[in-house]
């Protein structure tokens, strides 16, 4: 009986832990996501400053050299994180999954966790979610219509204030 207990209490330690890395890896993974969007939006302004017809040559020097030594290091380091933290979250989809889709032990589900290759991952998370598809995809569909509609109405209302 008390081997049981323990069981169970490994059991739910090992669920608890796939659970909080795979949080904590997909934190990770969108702060990552955040730095690249801001540095790609630090590169867009640089056309704004260069237009901009207020400010003088030099000023439009120094703005640039600013703008870029904020740029490059975010696009660097978030690029880095990004290609880093894909294998870190298929490897914690997976942890959950072996940890609340699997009987094993914890000892073994540890095991199986430190021997998976990404590849093998995909196709565990693969056999999870392979029945769930003719739901997903539609909703996915849906959602990308009703982004691509809000975008293409935001896009003629501002032309259309801009005109008027």
């Amino acid at each position: 009986m008390e081997a049981n207990g323990l069981a169970a209490a490994m059991k739910r330690i090992q669920d608890q832990k796939a659970l909080e890395y795979g949080i904590k890896s997909a934190i990770q993974f969108v702060s990552a996501l955040g730095r690249v969007a801001s540095g790609i939006n630090s590169l867009i302004n640089l056309t704004k400053i260069w237009k901009n017809e207020n400010l003088s040559t030099g000023e439009k020097i120094l703005q640039t050299i600013t703008n870029l030594t904020m740029a490059i290091p975010m696009l660097a380091t978030g690029l880095m994180s990004v290609f880093s933290g894909i294998p870190k979250i298929i490897t914690g989809i997976t942890a959950s999954i072996i940890a609340n889709f699997t009987t094993l032990e914890a000892e073994d589900a540890a095991l199986v966790m430190a021997n998976i290759t990404v590849a093998e991952s995909f196709k565990l998370i693969g056999t999870v979610i392979g029945p769930l598809l003719p739901i997903i995809i539609p909703v996915a569909a849906a959602i990308g219509a009703v982004v691509a509609i809000s975008v293409s109405l935001y896009k003629a209302w501002n032309s259309a204030s801009v005109a008027a």
